[in-house]
């Protein structure tokens, strides 16, 4: 599994391009959206998680 940054990364281009790319906003040349896409293909997104969430924040919850 792989982040934004790691695609950016790779790919050579910003987190917000490929930001922009991922979430289908407009923008972006056609090679450069080529290009992460198929980046994002070969390297599924580590997405985060209400676990995963707790777990690094202990106590964010308490209170509510």
């Amino acid at each position: 599994m792989v982040t934004i940054a790691d695609i950016a990364r790779a790919t050579r281009h910003s987190t917000a391009t490929v930001d922009r790319v991922l979430n289908n906003r407009p923008g972006v040349r056609e090679d450069t959206l080529q290009a992460i896409l198929k980046a994002a293909a070969l390297n599924p997104l580590r997405m985060p998680t209400f676990d995963n969430f707790a777990r690094h924040y202990p106590g964010y919850w308490t209170g509510l």
